[in-house]
């Protein structure tokens, strides 16, 4: 098997489980001499949208501030002591529609690749309808795309034999 060498990498992020596994396995697709990558959170605006009708007392500024805190606040712990080598990592903290804008920054970017992680887990109705953001992805990116799955854990597989069991 042929390793893909790239020089400039998008790492979208929610900052959930396996991101930092994503993180390191672009940095691992670099060439010897390095590269650059683009760590990108995109805060979902569906989710400000939803996050605002629950909660109206909290004005659309504040709301937007306190997600890119936290955002950037989750981006520090994601790569704090990360083993960089000749890497150059970059955080973007953007908001829209999650594929959209994972998409359209590949392009505008023109990076070589794209490394996400696939999460498993209980689908929701728009992503069992659509597809989950790591398969719109993969349909729509003007580059390659590297999907990096989710670890399963044991409380995981277990849930998943749990539900396999109950519907039997």
């Amino acid at each position: 098997m042929v390793d893909m060498i790239s020089q400039d990498i998008l790492v979208p992020t929610d900052f959930g489980p396996g991101s930092r596994l994503a993180l390191e396995r672009a940095i691992r697709s670099l060439g010897p001499e390095g590269g650059n990558i683009c760590v990108l959170h995109v805060i979902d605006q569906h989710l400000i949208d939803q996050t605002r009708m629950l909660l109206p007392e909290i004005g659309e500024t504040e709301l937007r501030a306190r997600l890119r805190q936290q955002a950037e606040a989750h981006y520090a712990q994601l790569v704090a002591d990360l083993e960089r080598g000749k890497a150059t990592v970059e955080p973007m903290i953007i908001e829209g529609k999650p594929f959209l804008k994972i998409v359209q920054l590949a392009r505008d970017l023109d990076v070589d690749m794209i490394v996400m992680i696939v999460h498993r887990g209980a689908t929701h109705v728009e992503q069992f309808l659509f597809g989950s953001t790591a398969e719109r992805v993969l349909r729509l990116a003007p580059c390659a795309v590297l999907i990096v799955p989710q670890p399963v854990t044991p409380h995981q597989t277990e849930s998943a034999e749990e539900a396999i069991s109950d519907a039997c």
